[in-house]
């Protein structure tokens, strides 16, 4: 392989490089990158104006005019909505009578219920909730929640109760009753590794 080193270089005209050919470039601390001609060819059909957007950015933080990327835990720090927001929601889970929930029963968001009795649903601990979570792509820190809506379809004196595991506490009625509302929420928030507080909201 021939080199020639050079201190400066003015090229008045044009510069050629054929096809496969590359560019090396060496970092202040010896780190060598390399471009080939097919990324450099992908930059050039990219406007000035696009590629300021992506100038200055900082991951996990939005700016006028800037693209955002999200940070490591997958978090950006605000949006402001002016039109409507609409969120995708699976069909509802259901459960019958006195049973342990299932991962999918807690994190659908909505569990329908046609207890033949009166029934205790009992929730996942707190270590298999946060294993949930992680499994479906949540990285999950302490402050973040998610809501699970129980609707009440059983008979008379057909009560449900949410009974809580190792690692999870539940704050307010834990009853969800036949007679009206007849649904109740809960909003399971992280307050450490393995560990939620239900908050009965609704």
């Amino acid at each position: 392989m021939l080199w020639r080193k050079w201190t400066n270089a003015v090229v008045e005209k044009t510069l050629l490089f054929k096809k496969g050919a590359v560019m090396k470039v060496t970092s202040d601390v010896g780190v060598v990158s390399t471009l080939n001609m097919a990324e450099l060819t992908a930059l050039d059909s990219i406007g000035a104006a696009d590629l300021a957007k992506i100038d200055g950015i900082t991951n996990g933080e939005n700016a006028a005019g800037k693209a955002v990327v999200l940070g490591a835990t997958k978090n950006t720090d605000s949006f402001r909505m002016t039109g409507k927001l609409f969120t995708p929601q699976a069909a509802p889970e259901t459960a019958a009578d006195t049973a342990g929930l299932t991962d999918a029963q807690m994190l659908t968001g909505i569990l329908a219920a046609t207890p033949t009795a009166a029934a205790a649903y009992t929730v996942r601990t707190g270590t298999q909730l946060e294993a949930a979570l992680l499994a479906a792509g949540f990285q999950v820190e302490n402050g973040d929640s998610f809501d699970l809506t129980i609707i009440n379809l059983g008979g008379a004196g057909d009560d449900i109760t949410l009974t809580a595991a190792a690692g999870i506490t539940i704050v307010g009625n834990a009853v969800v009753t036949v007679a009206v509302p007849s649904q109740g929420t809960f909003r399971f928030r992280r307050t450490a590794a393995n560990t939620f507080v239900a908050y009965r909201v609704g």
